[in-house]
């Protein structure tokens, strides 16, 4: 017979597993109502090696009928995401080499452009956050993944069609946080 403090766990673990699904259906759906979005960021890099942290601004674009994605970085350089594949870009619009990280990086864009996060289960556990927010958290599968990213945390705005914050924590702690507005 189970104890009623692991009858107790289980059930939450389960509804855990549920809001899971719940949650990435409905940025599915989300993605799906709203074809196109435009928003402006501005990116905090807090690195422990620097004793003030470091800012840039930029635009994502997401325009999901074309199945295109483009992370622009204000005068700096330019990721765009086309039918799947991943190009950077420098300041001179010349296109620059992706290291080993660039499947990451294609899938977690492809997640945003196409509200379908299953795609990452192959390389991330996803967990939503367990007051029932709209905030999945990624930690990394792999141990390639696991020794550049600790986890990846992402919320959304109230409609589901795009992030509102995310924030990619890397192994050692140093912290990159994109906060995203209309």
């Amino acid at each position: 017979m189970r104890s009623a403090p692991s009858l107790l766990l289980l059930l939450l673990l389960a509804s855990v597993g549920l809001h899971a699904e719940d949650l990435v259906s409905r940025l599915a759906a989300a993605a799906k109502a709203v074809p196109t979005v435009a928003l402006t960021f501005v990116q905090v890099k807090t690195l422990a090696m620097l004793d003030a942290p470091l800012e840039a601004h930029g635009t994502l674009t997401l325009d999901r009928p074309q199945e295109r994605l483009v992370l622009e970085f204000t005068g700096r350089s330019r990721l765009v995401l086309d039918h799947g594949q991943l190009s950077r870009f420098d300041a001179a619009g010349q296109q620059e080499t992706l290291g080993p990280e660039a499947a990451a990086i294609a899938a977690q864009l492809h997640g945003l452009l196409s509200g379908d996060f299953s795609t990452m289960d192959t390389l991330f556990t996803i967990t939503p956050a367990t007051d029932g927010s709209a905030e999945l958290t990624l930690v990394p599968r792999t141990p390639e993944l696991h020794r550049f990213i600790e986890r990846l945390e992402l919320r959304f705005r109230p409609d589901l069609a795009a992030p509102a914050v995310m924030t990619l924590i890397a192994t050692g702690g140093d912290a990159t946080t994109y906060t995203f507005s209309q």
